[in-house]
């Protein structure tokens, strides 16, 4: 589900992610996780778990 928030929300964050692992950047694909998204889609995404 949390993919599927991703993909219809925030496609370029998806779009920024899948770059790195395309190309074996799997450290800054990490770090961008946890760094520049973090959680800051926790309550928005709890929000559309309602919908």
């Amino acid at each position: 589900m949390a993919v599927k928030y991703m993909l219809e929300n925030h496609p370029g964050d998806v779009t920024k992610i899948l770059g790195y692992y395309r190309t074996g950047q799997w450290q800054a694909a990490r770090t961008y996780i946890k760094n520049t998204i973090g959680t800051k889609y926790d309550v928005a995404f709890n929000n559309w778990l309602l919908t």
